[in-house]
């Protein structure tokens, strides 16, 4: 497994990474002279590092509270090789085979291959850490361990490990790597006329609570505290069947779903919310829902459409961020009604805001956000503060993107958006002209480009891809720059605003950004919304 990129170092060198391989991106950015240009961007990287994990990234995930003595943190990832690399949802429950989850440490120093996770289910399809690490019902994640880790398997099982920390230094298992010996603490599976477990999201108010959504379009929970794990003669966990079941009726794949946050711990009604309800999105619905496990029927009933809709996160406990697919398999053409002027603005601006007010009981998009590169968004991850949050984008044309966001409420039509900058993703790179393309071709590159904030960034509102073609899938031999995964690190004691990303060519990407910045930022997206807001 070797990959080809420019590695932008003292020399600017073409390097091929191997397996495990790290390196660190140079961040600033120079003219023909060698003279550092100044940088346009709002937002300042402070470390920029890669690695090289060895296949398309569909799952990543930061281990949200661990205490160490260096501050780091812990970044779980799935990497995958063929047959299982381009995340077919029709393969999944039948996949079989041995399958590996690795366990990265970030800290100042860098970044280290902690060790891997050796399972029998093919591929996993996502992975999250419990934000909790005391769990009722289920062994609890003692001080020396990482933290609880949900794995959706490719043979339909989900799993919950406790992941521990490297105890050795002796390798025990091939490249040169420690397999972690993690302890299954619950094991789940849904009806087989469900499909399998497409994603996940833990609840961080009523600790134990997993939802997942399933290839064959529903909505499943299982509250761990509840439920008795029986265990049989070999010291296996016996799989247990989902507390909760919300069949959507046809809505297709459920690829996004995420528990409603809590914007007022205090409030009985805003926790009971946060406990109870969780926004989903699927192939065939006009928008995201929201779902209430305490009764069998969503909050909002919308028209179906023909929007693929990839991409969910929480921007507060009233708005969420929802990411589409605009490439050909979207069908924006012949949709009635509603969803025809949604899929119509879909295709300039794949990133909508939508406000979920319980109190005026109606669910309307009111930001409609252009994402630079313009392309099917693969994944919405947000940082949540005391006001505006953060939110992360990763599209299929290679584009890692960030803008600030709050809560606006259902009357402002059209607000003050604040639009998403680049700050990382992957171009193709001409080696024999020594320079990245403007535009990536639609053939698998031979090469990448690391994009940073200040060099090679994508305007807004231009197409990476020829408008006459589209990226064709890559292979093992021959990844594209897709980038599929992003997350922000979060947890009690996360001063730094840390940013991992992850796609299709196999490249871990861990970014560090400049905390003055980020909070020049959301102060200034706060003063221009705050009348909207208030």
């Amino acid at each position: 497994s070797v990959v080809a990129a420019r590695a932008r170092d003292a020399h600017a060198t073409t390097v091929a990474l191997e397996l495990f391989e790290r390196v660190d991106v140079r961040i600033d950015a120079r003219d023909t002279h060698g003279a550092e240009t100044p940088s346009t961007s709002t937002f300042d990287v402070d470390v920029d590092r890669v690695a090289y994990v060895g296949g398309a990234v569909w799952a990543l995930d930061w281990c949200a509270s661990v205490a160490t003595g260096d501050d780091a943190g812990f970044l779980a990832v799935d990497a995958r090789a063929e047959p299982h690399r381009a995340h077919a949802t029709e393969a999944l429950g039948r996949c079989r085979g041995d399958g590996v989850v690795q366990i990265w440490r970030s800290s100042d120093d860098g970044l280290e291959l902690e060790g891997v996770i050796v399972h029998d289910g093919g591929c996993v399809s996502d992975v999250r850490w419990s934000p909790c690490r005391e769990i009722a019902g289920m062994e609890r994640v003692g001080e020396e361990d990482v933290g609880a880790l949900a794995a959706s398997r490719g043979d339909g099982i989900v799993d919950v490990w406790i992941v521990p920390r490297r105890a050795s230094t002796v390798v025990s298992g091939g490249h040169g790597v420690h397999v972690l010996p993690v302890k299954c603490a619950f094991r789940g599976k849904i009806p087989r006329e469900l499909g399998a477990v497409l994603c996940l999201d833990w609840n961080a108010a009523a600790p134990g609570r997993l939802a997942a959504g399933t290839t064959g379009g529903a909505v499943v929970v299982w509250d761990i505290s509840t439920i008795l794990s029986a265990v049989d003669r070999k010291g296996d966990v016996d799989p247990a069947y989902p507390t909760f079941v919300h069949d959507l009726g046809g809505a297709g794949p459920v690829r996004a779903i995420a528990w409603r946050p809590s914007d007022d711990e205090e409030n009985a009604y805003c926790r009971t919310l946060s406990q109870h309800q969780c926004a989903c999105a699927s192939d065939f619905t006009a928008q995201p829902i929201v779902i209430d496990v305490r009764y069998q029927s969503t909050c909002y009933d919308r028209a179906r459409g023909q929007c693929i809709v990839p991409a969910l996160a929480w921007v507060c406990a009233r708005d969420y961020v929802a990411g589409f697919d605009v490439g050909d398999r979207s069908a924006a053409n012949g949709a009635p009604g509603e969803t025809q002027k949604l899929t119509a603005a879909t295709a300039k601006s794949p990133v909508h805001q939508f406000c979920h007010d319980c109190h005026e009981c109606q669910q309307t998009a009111i930001t409609y956000i252009d994402v630079p590169g313009r392309s099917a968004v693969w994944c919405l991850d947000v940082r949540r503060t005391s006001g505006s949050a953060m939110v992360a984008c990763a599209t299929a044309n290679g584009v890692v993107c960030v803008k600030p966001a709050r809560h606006l409420p259902l009357r402002v039509r059209k607000p003050k958006a604040h639009p998403f900058e680049v700050c990382a993703g992957l171009k193709a790179y001409d080696v024999e002209a020594d320079k990245a393309l403007e535009r990536n071709p639609v053939e698998p590159p031979k090469c990448f480009d690391f994009v940073t904030s200040r060099r090679n960034v994508v305007q807004s509102g231009d197409e990476l891809y020829p408008r006459e073609g589209y990226a064709k899938p890559g292979s093992s031999d021959a990844p594209t720059t897709a980038q599929h995964c992003v997350r922000w690190r979060r947890g009690p004691s996360d001063a730094a605003w840390w940013l991992a990303s992850a796609g299709d060519a196999g490249f871990l990407r861990v970014q560090r950004f400049n905390r003055a910045t980020m909070q020049d930022a959301l102060d200034e997206h706060d003063r221009r919304n705050w009348a909207h807001s208030a």
